[in-house]
């Protein structure tokens, strides 16, 4: 593998400048503050593109089979609709153009955008647009397809846009793949152009290819930004006219380094402050997944070893501090973790955690490291599994700790629906990342604080217990419950007598 600075040259013969002029000149930004204006590419849309259209000298196509990888947010739609539209009208033997994605949901986020192209644009004088089609008289259409719907074999491919292509994984999707893989040499010239961002499924053809073309293709890695980032991968196999474009960080790259968020993200849209909030929210493995494009970033922890490690630091709660704590305990009630979290206005929060083990349950000894805690500080608010430990809640109420109760709901203890999970994870990442917490904790609560696996949800993700190893042992994780028990519920205790602080609101 070669490595050189900035961009590689376009290639001599390119009709890539022609697809870029087709673009500008026939597509209009549908939404956002450029709506109705000419549809302008960045410098790297068009250096993309000049590699993906290459000539030989005959005129023919160099590359027939594409994957073109770029982070979520950088336009990959819009373009492959655009496309899409350029194939259509620029072949005179009745071209079918497909544009395909896992679901049918998901095809619409091309074939949507080229509809709006054709009605709000010059080629609504060439071109007809249908529900689920837009076709030319003079022969030849552009085609909805869903990866998850009847098959598409018996078709003569002209090309096939495959959008998403990280989650094409079952049956059915690898078999329309498939369809149009086999397809294309059917007619001369065709092209497969596949375009997604990273997944996090391994047995999925995207994940596939890309394995197989790191293994097999002609390797070069280009750095965009500065000498090393290396955050361009271009792979090609010329005998199988096969190229691959790979916009994202090395495995070894620093996820916290802005130079790296922009290197991958290159689209002049992208707000580098909007990275940031995402560095902060989302867990490392699906940063680097979505916005550093990595195939390998594969494990799905809630919080890494890095973001952890980087808030260690000497932790001393003072008699008499206002504190929120959090207990979890395992399945049985064997084990547990209990944490006191001392929240400050303009510092770092202090945490300090207990462990608790038992032949039996863990209740009493949990209800003696109250007492203790309480003797100690003033615990304002005590968040708890209510199925395990509403007895020893009631028992501590005389000594001045109050059960924690959800400002949403009337029950008291912790509740672990999606409404409370959601926001209370991604709060509690975002004080970690930005080292708004200190802590001091050993080798094991290190360990079940890392063990706690992040898990997508409607509007988000959240924290989830890992289940068993894979020689079916329990991998414990409640110190990272207990954790995000005390910080939630010390979002309530940061001015004594304010009231709660409804951050999921």
């Amino acid at each position: 593998m070669t490595a050189t600075l900035m961009l590689p040259a376009a290639p001599p013969r390119t009709l890539g400048p022609a697809v870029a002029a087709f673009l500008r000149g026939n597509c209009r930004h549908t939404k956002g503050p450029k709506i109705g204006q000419p549809l302008a590419l960045d410098g790297w849309q068009e250096h993309d593109l000049a590699l993906i259209y290459e000539m030989d000298e005959r005129g023919r196509r160099v590359w027939r089979d594409v994957m073109w990888g770029i982070p979520r947010g950088n336009g990959k739609s819009p373009i492959a609709a655009g496309v899409g539209l350029f194939e259509l009208t620029d072949r005179d033997d009745a071209p079918e153009i497909y544009c395909a994605a896992g679901a049918k949901s998901q095809a619409k986020f091309v074939h949507d955008p080229a509809r709006a192209f054709v009605e709000n644009g010059p080629l609504s004088d060439y071109l007809s647009v249908y529900r689920n089609s837009i076709t030319k008289a003079l022969g030849g259409y552009m085609q909805l397809v869903s990866a998850d719907g009847d098959l598409q074999h018996g078709g003569s491919t002209s090309a096939a846009l495959c959008d998403e292509f990280h989650v094409w994984r079952t049956p059915k999707q690898c078999e329309v793949f498939y369809a149009f893989a086999s397809a294309t040499q059917k007619r001369a010239d065709s092209m497969l152009l596949k375009i997604t961002t990273a997944g996090k499924h391994a047995d999925a053809l995207a994940a596939l290819q890309y394995a197989a073309a790191i293994e097999r293709m002609e390797l070069e890695r280009h750095d965009v930004l500065r000498r090393g980032d290396g955050c361009l991968l271009i792979g090609r196999n010329r005998d199988a006219g096969q190229l691959m474009i790979w916009r994202g960080a090395p495995e070894d790259a620093d996820a916290e380094d802005p130079l790296i968020w922009r290197a991958c993200n290159p689209a002049s849209w992208i707000d580098l402050d909007e990275i940031r909030r995402l560095a902060a929210t989302l867990p490392e493995s699906v940063f680097r997944r979505l916005i550093l494009n990595q195939f390998g970033a594969a494990d799905n922890r809630s919080i890494s070893a890095a973001r952890w490690d980087g808030c260690a630091g000497p932790v001393e709660i003072p008699a008499g501090a206002s504190v929120a704590v959090g207990v979890s305990l395992s399945g049985t009630g064997e084990t547990g973790t209990g944490c006191v979290c001392w929240p400050r206005e303009h510092d770092a929060w202090e945490v300090e955690f207990r462990r608790f083990e038992a032949e039996d349950d863990c209740a009493d000894a949990v209800q003696e490291w109250l007492l203790d805690v309480a003797g100690r500080y003033r615990v304002e608010a005590f968040a708890y599994p209510p199925a395990q430990l509403a007895v020893v809640a009631d028992n501590v109420r005389a000594a001045g700790v109050s059960p924690w109760s959800a400002p949403t709901r009337q029950a008291e203890g912790w509740f672990w629906g999606d409404a409370l999970m959601v926001p209370a994870s991604r709060e509690l990442l975002t004080k970690i990342s930005r080292r708004g917490l200190r802590q001091s904790a050993d080798g094991h609560v290190r360990a079940e604080v890392l063990a706690a696996l992040a898990v997508d949800r409607r509007d988000g993700w959240r924290m989830t217990a890992p289940g068993r190893d894979q020689e079916g042992e329990v991998v414990h994780a409640e110190a990272a419950f207990a954790l995000l028990m005390a910080v939630t519920a010390a979002q309530g205790v940061l001015d004594a007598g304010d009231g709660w602080i409804e951050f999921w609101s």
